[in-house]
């Protein structure tokens, strides 16, 4: 679990909390500082990293849920989900190219993607990936190759072996099971 960064200084201005807050510390504390406050303002940090680790890896399933996730967070969330959207296809997208797209430092977005998703980043691409081919493994008729390609492998043995570790079900069977249940949905009323 991610560790989180207070710093804890003398330097009081508004311009060096800023300063530390853009260098990645989750927060700034200045001298003399309340005990109390400080252990609630912890606590309350890792219920939140808990609460969004527990609603992103619900997402990975495709769970409904009802847990509300921080601003600065969610907004994090959203536009790493859309950088790597817009790569999907792309097997040579990277975490280097996410970070550079990001416009944040390497540390940063190391430190802020493992506390909120309790993910690496390179986990983080490979679940959005996977999220994607389950979506399009439930609701289209595409085989699991086609799909494979679009969300970013080039070779189907990796990503069947990946989906499954993820899913615990083959991707055709995923598929199958989904389609199924769908199915059972739509047959029509007899009269």
């Amino acid at each position: 679990m991610h560790i989180p960064v207070v710093l804890l200084t003398a330097r009081a201005a508004a311009m060096h909390e800023l300063e530390g807050l853009e260098t990645g510390a989750d927060e700034y504390m200045a001298k003399p500082f309340k005990p109390r406050l400080f252990h609630t303002k912890i606590a309350v940090m890792l219920q939140g990293r808990h609460r969004v680790k527990e609603y992103y890896q619900r997402q990975i399933l495709l769970e409904p849920t009802d847990l509300v996730i921080p601003d600065e967070e969610k907004q994090l969330l959203t536009k790493a989900m859309h950088i790597v959207e817009t790569h999907l296809t792309d097997p040579d997208f990277t975490v280097p190219v996410l970070v550079r797209e990001m416009g944040m430092s390497q540390s940063a977005f190391y430190r802020q993607i493992k506390a909120i998703t309790g993910q690496s980043a390179v986990e983080f691409i490979r679940d959005v990936r996977m999220k994607r081919a389950a979506q399009l493994l439930a609701t289209s008729t595409l085989r699991v190759s086609e799909i494979a390609h679009q969300v970013g492998f080039e070779d189907l043995k990796h990503f069947r072996k990946t989906f499954q570790n993820l899913s615990t079900l083959s991707p055709s069977k995923f598929a199958r099971q989904h389609r199924e249940s769908d199915s059972l949905h739509l047959k029509p009323i007899s009269s």
